[in-house]
């Protein structure tokens, strides 16, 4: 008994470090992701947690993970700003007996012990069906898609593209890269506008692209564009 409860009192007293690499972290909900986590943590003083923002480079989020590891992390949540490029250096965290939680965007493996983040098929598939039956079955859309490389943009046109087919008579007629920003979803709306509008609908894949949409639309006064927010 007294050998358990010293080996108790040990365990208790563990510290225990926790790095997150965040994508970007300009967005207001990862903005508020990072405080709740913050929150929750402050109840753990036994764990120290350890913040980048990579401001969208992948190059520059490689870099901060590999730093983290040689702070000797007991764990590595990440959120990848592309898929491709980050998989090699999360499958290394990964493949040192490190636990990885992969959360919002997916990597091009399955080397991480979680993925915590939405169903992104689904909703590419639940917006097919959308369009399909506010444009009645007919008609040409627009796609402002997430950054190129990200998991999230591709399964969510994977997503949408499936559903389609239920809707022959509906095309994707133009595919723009707004990169999930508002401002480039902007400068996209101003560059392609005759383009945008030979469109009956024009979908965004996140709020943040469809806000930079409407006020330029609304700017150039194309504001009568149906504009569908995911």
């Amino acid at each position: 008994m007294l050998l358990y409860i010293s080996c108790q009192r040990q365990e208790s007293k563990r510290k225990y470090t926790i790095a997150f690499s965040q994508c970007i972290g300009s967005d207001s909900w990862r903005q508020t992701m990072l405080q709740e986590m913050k929150r929750e943590l402050s109840f753990h003083p036994e764990v120290t947690f350890l913040y980048s923002d990579a401001q969208g480079n992948s190059q520059q989020q490689i870099k901060q993970i590999e730093s983290f590891l040689k702070q000797d992390i007991d764990l590595l949540i990440v959120s990848p700003n592309e898929a491709d490029p980050l998989t090699p250096i999360v499958n290394s965290i990964y493949q040192h007996n490190i636990p990885v939680i992969v959360t919002d965007r997916k990597t091009s493996s399955n080397l991480y012990n979680a993925y915590v983040g939405a169903d992104n098929v689904a909703i590419g598939n639940l917006a097919g069906k959308y369009i399909g039956n506010i444009l009645n079955g007919k008609g040409n859309i627009a796609l402002i898609t997430g950054l190129k490389g990200t998991s999230a943009s591709m399964e969510r046109e994977k997503g949408l593209r499936e559903s389609l087919r239920d809707f022959p008579r509906i095309k994707i007629s133009t595919v723009l890269e707004g990169q999930w920003d508002r401002e480039k979803a902007q400068a996209i709306a101003r560059t392609h506008i005759e383009e945008l509008e030979r469109n009956d609908l024009i979908f965004a894949f996140n709020d943040q692209m469809a806000l930079g949409l409407r006020e330029s639309l609304q700017q150039q006064n194309k504001a009568h564009k149906k504009l569908l927010l995911v």
